[in-house]
């Protein structure tokens, strides 16, 4: 695991506004704050190699995963941090699921509360990765 801090160019309102960006309004900060990690890292970004966690000090309306890369919002890192009601390990299990969808994990079908995958992230460290999920994970070239 390599952890880096970054500067971006943009003011945190520039994460939540279209910016070129098509489809559901509440995927705008996900969008821009991949955008803003490929800039930044130009050449360097590649996620079939890497999977990337991004935390971003900007109001977000909800955190996301896909395809080799998460993004958190400010409300996530105050999380981890104990700035916000919901004790810590909440916010690591949103983690985990946000992680979860950029190694390829769908939410379950079954919807079941205990699933990371599902709501089983508010009750982290308790929740559980389903057979599905296991088969996944075991399959991906960042596991061995």
């Amino acid at each position: 695991m390599l952890v880096e801090t970054m500067q971006s160019s943009h003011a945190a309102a520039w994460f939540n506004v279209q910016n070129g960006n098509t489809g559901d309004a509440q995927f705008y900060f996900y969008s821009n704050a991949k955008n803003d990690t490929k800039a930044l890292l130009g050449s360097s970004f590649d996620d079939s190699k890497y999977i990337y966690l991004v935390y971003v000090d900007a109001a977000g309306t909800t955190g996301a995963g896909a395809a080799g890369l998460t993004a958190m919002p400010e409300n996530d890192l105050k999380g981890l941090t104990s700035q916000m009601t919901e004790p810590i390990p909440r916010w690591v299990g949103g983690a985990g699921h946000e992680l979860g969808h950029a190694f390829g994990l769908p939410h379950p079908t079954n919807e079941n509360p205990q699933a990371l995958m599902w709501t089983g992230y508010t009750i982290y460290p308790s929740c559980i990765l389903q057979d599905n999920d296991k088969a996944i994970l075991n399959a991906s070239k960042f596991f061995y």
